[in-house]
């Protein structure tokens, strides 16, 4: 019977245990590293799948939510019919597109209905209609 516990020597717990630590292998570092790089692929991938599709969305058009912005701005309305070009808005980008807009009363203090139209060589591209409340427009004459 002992009474005192021995030291046992580094090398019979290796030769006991059959590794050396609790170390990875180099099998187990390169599928790990293998698996990282996979997904690592796999998520580019599809970055660059949402980064095109984005820039398929991006619209060459003029839309006529900037017609009615600029027209918001402005303090008075009247009654009428106007239309122009994009070029003092977008100079030169928009060559073969015009605007049209009408401004009617819509019956109430200051409430006008205005509708939009945008033509790209004649045919209409694009409609808005909104309702602008400007209350220091002078009312028409009927």
């Amino acid at each position: 019977m002992r009474i005192f516990p021995t030291i046992e020597s580094s090398s019979s717990r290796l030769k006991r245990s059959g590794r050396a630590g609790n170390a990875f292998t180099l099998l187990e570092v390169m599928i790990a590293v293998a698996i990282f790089v996979m997904a690592m692929f796999a998520i580019l991938n599809l970055v660059t799948q949402n980064l095109r599709a984005a820039r398929s969305l991006k619209s060459y058009t003029p839309h006529a939510g900037s017609l009615a912005a600029g027209l918001v701005l402005s303090n008075t309305l009247a009654e009428g019919t106007e239309i122009g070009d994009f070029e003092d808005l977008f100079p030169s980008q928009f060559p073969d597109h015009t605007w049209a807009r009408e401004i009617t009363w819509a019956g109430s203090n200051g409430l006008f209905q205005v509708d939009f139209m945008i033509y790209r060589k004649g045919e209409t591209e694009s409609a808005l209609t909104i309702l602008v409340y400007k209350p220091l427009s002078p009312a028409p004459k009927r």
